[in-house]
C-alpha cells in the first residue's frame, strides 16, 4: 500500500515534472515565435524604409537572370520609367527597348565587360519614360557567378540623374560663356589672391593663367591712378554690394590699357563671402575715342573762340572808321548846307546805316550759331516797342506809296517782362522785309492773345503784306542762312539773307514758334508767338458817360485800317459804321436820315485822286447839306506821322483835331475828348531817341575825359560834346588817363577799349583801386559789339556802355544818366523854373548826409532835391527787383541793380543803403545767394524807412525847383 502510495506520488511527480518541461518548452515555443513575428514585422518595416529611401532618392533596383533574360523591378524601377507596378514585360530586351538607340552601344559595351569579368557593371544612358519623357540614368550592377565562373545573375540599382545632368550641362555652357567671353573674369579669396581667370584675361592681359593664378590684381596697375582703388571699394564689396568703376593697367609688354570693372562678392548658401569676382572689359578705345572727341571739343571751341575774338576785331575795325564816316556826317548836317551837299550827306548816313545793319546782323547769326544768344528779363511796355516800329518803318513806307497799320487787340496786356530789345528785333526785321518786297499796298502789324497761362501770355504777332509772295519751293528753304526768296543774279533787293534765320533762332531761345504763309504775287504772312510773363493788364480805357455810344463814322480806303479802327472804337463803346470812298461817304452824310446818325466823322488824310484839304472840304460839305439846322459833325482827320505839319499848314483851320497813325487806343480817346472840349492834355508825339535842348542845358559845364587813341574818332567826339557845352580833355590811352585824372577834375570819364599802351579795361581798374574815383561815372565807348562785351565793361568796373558809331542821343543820354547820377531825362517839357532865395532849405533826413550829397553835386540845391525825388520814385521797388532776379537766375540782372543802388545811394550821401547795397553786390559776384538774400531783408526795411522818411519832409516843406519835378510821367507814345 505505502508502495502503491508512493509509485503513486512519483507518477503525481513525473507528471508535474513532464507538465513543467512541457510549459516551459511551450512558453519557449510562444516566445521564439512572438520574436520572430517581431522581426518578420521590423523587417518589412525597414523594407519599407528602404523602398520609400529609394524612390523618393530616384533610385530603383532590378535583378536579371542571365539564363533566361527574365529580369524583376522593384517599385523605384517602375517610378522611373513613369509605370504602374506590376505593368513591366519583365525581360531584358524589354528594358533595352526604352533606351535611346544612340546610346545603346555604351550600355551594351559596358554591360559585356562585367560579364566577361574586365570591369564592375557601370553605364549612362537616357531612357524614354511611358509619358515620352527623355531621362538620363545611372545603372550600377553586380554580375554573380557559378562554381564554374560561369555568370547567371546581374544584380544592381539605377539612378535618376537628369537633374544632374542639366545641372552639369548649364554649368558646362555657363564654363564655356565665361571661357569664351569677350571680358576679363577673374575670381579671388578673400585676401584678394588670384584663384582663376579665363581666357580672355590672358588674350588681353599677355599673362597666362598659371602667372596670375596666386597672384594680387594690383600687379596689373598702370601708371595713371586708379580711382577704384579709392577707400570704399573693399567697404563695398565686404557688404555683400557689387562695385563698379574703371582701372588703368599695364599689360605685360608695357603697353597701357583700360578696364571697365565690376567686382561682386561671391556668397555661398549662408549668405558668407567665400570669393570675389571681377568681370572687366577693355575700354581702351573707348578712352581714345572720348580722348580724340575731347580734343575735338576743345579744338573746336578754340576754333569758335578764334572765329568769335576774329569777329569782334573785325567788328572793331570796321566800326571805328565808320564812327568817323557817320560822326563826321552827322557834324556836317549840323552846319549851313546847300540841298545838293545835304542830300549827299544823307545818302551817306542811309549807305553806313545799311552797312552796320549788316555787319550786326552777321554778328547775331555769329553768335546764334555758338549758341550764345542771351536773353534779358526786364519789364517793359509794348507800346513803346510798337512805337520805335512805328518810327523806323514808316518813312521808308511812305516813300513807297504803303499804308501801314497797326492793329493791337485791346486784350493784350500792357506791361510785360521779357526781353524788349530782342523782341523788337524780330518786329523790325519782318517789317522791313514786308516793305522792301512790297511794290504798292499795304502792310499789317498786328498783335492778339493767342492763349493765357497762369501769370504768363502767348502773344501772337502778325506782319502781312501785300507784297510779291514766295513760292512753296522759297518758303522752305527761308529760314536758312544766307538764303533769300529772290537769290537770282539779277534780284532787285539786297541783303545777306540772314535776318529771318536770326529770327528764327531768336524766337526758338523764347519757346515760341514761327510760321508763313505765302503764294506768288499775293502777298505773304508772318506769324509768330512768344511767351512773356505779364507785369500789368491793360487798364479799360472808357470815355466819359455823356459820350459813351457815340456815333461815329470812319472814312478810309485801307480795308485793314477800318478794321483796326472799327475794333478800337468799339472798345470804347462807340457805334462805328465805315466807308471806303468819299462818294459812300457823301451819299450817307448828304442823306437827311442818316446825317443824324453820326456824332463824329474820322477822315483819312490820303485819297487816290484827290488832296486832304479837297476830301475834307467835300465831306464838310456833304454833312451841313445834309443836316436842315446847319449842325456841325466834328471832323478828325487821321494824318500819317511826318505830314502833321504840312496838314496842319493846309487845313488847320477846316477841321478840329489831327490824328497822326499809327496811334495807341488812349491817344485816340484823348483826341476824341479834346475834340468835344473835355479836360485832357495830348502828348504830341515824338521819336524816343530825341532829347530836347531843355535836356541837353543840363550837360553844359561838365567835364569829360575822353579816353580814346583814333584822331578821327576824337575829333568827332570832342566837337559833339563840345557843341553841347561840355568841356572835353583828351587822352590818347588808358596810361595818359590815368595822369590825366591824378592832374584834373572830371565829371564823366568816355573810355574806349581797344588802345595801346593800356586798354580800357585795365585802365578802369586801375582807376576803381583809388577810393577817390569809386564814383565817377565810366562810360565805355567801343566798336566792340559781341555777346560779353557789356558784361566785361561792367566787371572791370565801368557804369555803361555805348558802342561805336556813336549815335549822339544815346550819347547824351547816357551823359545825363550818369554824370548827375540818376537825373531825370526829359524829351519834352517845360523851362525849368528859377530858384528863388526862399526855396533854398534843405531837407535833413534820418540816414543822409546832405553836405556830401550837395557836395557830390557841384552844390546845386534843386538839382540834389530833384535826384532824391527821382531816387524815391525809381527805387522803392528795387529789393523786389532784386529778389526776383535772383530767384528767376538773373544773377548778373541783380548785380547790376545792385550796383546801380549803391551809386545813386552812395551819390545822394545815403552810407547806409549804399554799404548794404555794395555788400549784396558782393555776395552775388562771389556767388553766395544766401548771403545775399538775407542781406536783401535788411536792405529792403533800411531802404522802406528811408524813402518813407525822404518822401514825408520832401512833402510837408517847399523844396527848391519843385517845377522841375511837376510832372515825372513820359509823355505817352503813339502807334
Amino acid at each position: 500500500m505505502d508502495g502503491m502510495l508512493s509509485l503513486y506520488v512519483l507518477i503525481i511527480v513525473a507528471d508535474l515534472i513532464v507538465l513543467f518541461i512541457f510549459y516551459r518548452a511551450n512558453r519557449r515555443l510562444h516566445n521564439a515565435m512572438a520574436g520572430r513575428k517581431k522581426a518578420e514585422t521590423d523587417l518589412k518595416e525597414n523594407q519599407d524604409r528602404l523602398a520609400l529611401a529609394l524612390l523618393s532618392s530616384g533610385i530603383g533596383i532590378w535583378d536579371l537572370s542571365l539564363a533566361d533574360g527574365k529580369m524583376i523591378w522593384d517599385e523605384g524601377m517602375y517610378h522611373i520609367f513613369g509605370m504602374q507596378p506590376g505593368t513591366f514585360e519583365g525581360t531584358r530586351e524589354s528594358f533595352r527597348g526604352r533606351i535611346l538607340t544612340e546610346d545603346l552601344p555604351a550600355f551594351e559595351s559596358a554591360t559585356l565587360a562585367a560579364m566577361e569579368g574586365r570591369a564592375p557593371f557601370e553605364a549612362e544612358f537616357r531612357i524614354r519614360r511611358k509619358d515620352d519623357r527623355v531621362m538620363c540614368l545611372r545603372a550600377k550592377g553586380q554580375v554573380y557567378r557559378d562554381e564554374h565562373n560561369a555568370p547567371f545573375r546581374m544584380l544592381g540599382v539605377c539612378e535618376n540623374i537628369t537633374a544632374e545632368r542639366e545641372a552639369g550641362e548649364k554649368i558646362r555652357q555657363l564654363s564655356q560663356v565665361v571661357e569664351q567671353s569677350p571680358t576679363m573674369v577673374i575670381i579671388t579669396d578673400l585676401n584678394g589672391q588670384i584663384e582663376y581667370v579665363n581666357a580672355s584675361f590672358s588674350e588681353i592681359t599677355g599673362y597666362s593663367g598659371e602667372e596670375a593664378i596666386g597672384r594680387n590684381p594690383r600687379f596689373l596697375r598702370g601708371p595713371e591712378p586708379a580711382p577704384a582703388l579709392s577707400n570704399n571699394l573693399w567697404a563695398v564689396v565686404a557688404s555683400g554690394r557689387t562695385w563698379k568703376g574703371e582701372f588703368c593697367n599695364r599689360r605685360k609688354n608695357g603697353e597701357v590699357f583700360w578696364v571697365d570693372s565690376a567686382i561682386s562678392p561671391v556668397l555661398n548658401d549662408q549668405k558668407k563671402v567665400t570669393h570675389f569676382m571681377a568681370i572687366q572689359q577693355d575700354i581702351t578705345l573707348r578712352k581714345e575715342m572720348e580722348k580724340a572727341l575731347k580734343d575735338a571739343k576743345e579744338a573746336a571751341e578754340a576754333a569758335t573762340e578764334a572765329k568769335g575774338q576774329f569777329l569782334a576785331n573785325m567788328s572793331h575795325e570796321i566800326r571805328t572808321p565808320m564812327n568817323a564816316i557817320v560822326g563826321l556826317a552827322y557834324l556836317c548836317q549840323q552846319t549851313d548846307l546847300t540841298p545838293r551837299q545835304s542830300g549827299y550827306l544823307k545818302k551817306i548816313t542811309v549807305a553806313a546805316d545799311n552797312l552796320l545793319g549788316i555787319i550786326n546782323e552777321i554778328l547775331d547769326f555769329s553768335k546764334a550759331e555758338a549758341g550764345k544768344i542771351s536773353l534779358e528779363t526786364i519789364e517793359f511796355d509794348l507800346d513803346d516797342i510798337l512805337d520805335q516800329l512805328s518810327d523806323l518803318i514808316t518813312g521808308k513806307a511812305q516813300e513807297k506809296g504803303l499804308e501801314v497799320v497797326f492793329l493791337t487787340s485791346p486784350e493784350v496786356p500792357t506791361k510785360l517782362i521779357g526781353d524788349p530789345l530782342r523782341l523788337e528785333q524780330i518786329l523790325i526785321n519782318l517789317a522791313n522785309n514786308a516793305v522792301k518786297y512790297t511794290p504798292s499796298g499795304e502792310i499789317v502789324i498786328s498783335s492778339e492773345v493767342a492763349r493765357r497761362e497762369n501769370d504768363s501770355v502767348w502773344l501772337r504777332f502778325t506782319v502781312s503784306d501785300t507784297g510779291i509772295g514766295m513760292t512753296e519751293e522759297q518758303q522752305q528753304k527761308l529760314f536758312q542762312p544766307f538764303t533769300q526768296a529772290d537769290s537770282s543774279i539779277t534780284r532787285r533787293f539786297g541783303g545777306t539773307g540772314l535776318g529771318l534765320a536770326i529770327c528764327k533762332r531768336l524766337i526758338d531761345a523764347m519757346n515760341g514758334e514761327i510760321k508763313i504763309e505765302s503764294a506768288p504775287n499775293h502777298g505773304s504772312i508772318f506769324r509768330f508767338t512768344v511767351k512773356l510773363p505779364v507785369a500789368a493788364e491793360r487798364q479799360p480805357l472808357h470815355p466819359t458817360s455823356d459820350l459813351r455810344g457815340l456815333n461815329v463814322l470812319v472814312i478810309d480806303d485801307s480795308e485793314s485800317a477800318l478794321t483796326a479802327f472799327r475794333s478800337q472804337l468799339q472798345s470804347l463803346s462807340f457805334v462805328v459804321s465805315t466807308a471806303r470812298t468819299l462818294e459812300e461817304a457823301s451819299e450817307r452824310l448828304s442823306s437827311r436820315v442818316a446825317v443824324r446818325q453820326f456824332d463824329l466823322i474820322l477822315l483819312d488824310w490820303k485819297f487816290p485822286g484827290i488832296s486832304g484839304p479837297e476830301a475834307i472840304r467835300a465831306i464838310r460839305k456833304s454833312s451841313l447839306a445834309g443836316d436842315e439846322n446847319g449842325r456841325h459833325i466834328p471832323i478828325i482827320s487821321v494824318v500819317p506821322f511826318g505830314q502833321e505839319i504840312i496838314a496842319e499848314k493846309t487845313i488847320g483851320s477846316e477841321l478840329e483835331a489831327l490824328l497822326i497813325k499809327p496811334f495807341t487806343l488812349s491817344t485816340l480817346l484823348d483826341t476824341i475828348l479834346k475834340v468835344f472840349h473835355k479836360d485832357v492834355s495830348i502828348p504830341r508825339r515824338s521819336s524816343r531817341t530825341t532829347i530836347s535842348q531843355e535836356a541837353l542845358a543840363d550837360l553844359k559845364g561838365l567835364k569829360i575825359l575822353l579816353v580814346e587813341d583814333n584822331e578821327i574818332n576824337q575829333d568827332f567826339a570832342s566837337e559833339l560834346l563840345t557843341r553841347a557845352g561840355i568841356s572835353v580833355e583828351i587822352a590818347g590811352n588808358g596810361m595818359l588817363a590815368l595822369q590825366a585824372l591824378e592832374n584834373h577834375q572830371f565829371d564823366c570819364v568816355l573810355m574806349d577799349v581797344q588802345m595801346p599802351e593800356m586798354d580800357g579795361y585795365t585802365a578802369t581798374r586801375a582807376i576803381r583801386l583809388q577810393e577817390k574815383f569809386r564814383h565817377l561815372p565810366i562810360i565805355a565807348m567801343t566798336a566792340g559789339a559781341m555777346s560779353g562785351d557789356r558784361e566785361k565793361a561792367l566787371q572791370a568796373g565801368m557804369n555803361d556802355y555805348v558802342t561805336k558809331p556813336i549815335d549822339p542821343q544815346k550819347l547824351f543820354r547816357k551823359l545825363l544818366q550818369w554824370a548827375h547820377a540818376d537825373t531825370a531825362i526829359a524829351t519834352t517839357g517845360e523851362e525849368e523854373a528859377k530858384i528863388s532865395s526862399q526855396e533854398r532849405k534843405l531837407p535833413r533826413i534820418k540816414g543822409m548826409d546832405v553836405d556830401a550829397g550837395l557836395e557830390r553835386i557841384g552844390g546845386n540845391i534843386a538839382m540834389l532835391v530833384k535826384v532824391l525825388k527821382k531816387f524815391c520814385l525809381n527805387h522803392a521797388d528795387t529789393t523786389d527787383k532784386i529778389q526776383k532776379a535772383l530767384e528767376t537766375g538773373q544773377i548778373d540782372e541783380a548785380r547790376i541793380l545792385a550796383h546801380g543802388l549803391a551809386g545813386v545811394a552812395g551819390n545822394l550821401g545815403v552810407k547806409t543803403i549804399e554799404n548794404q547795397a555794395r555788400a549784396i553786390e558782393a555776395a552775388i559776384v562771389g556767388n553766395q545767394i544766401g548771403s545775399a538774400r538775407e542781406l536783401l531783408l535788411q536792405l529792403e526795411t533800411e531802404l522802406g524807412q528811408f524813402i518813407a522818411a525822404a518822401e514825408k519832409q520832401l512833402n510837408s516843406e517847399p523844396q527848391p525847383g519843385t517845377a522841375m519835378h511837376a510832372n515825372l510821367q513820359q509823355p505817352q507814345k503813339g502807334l
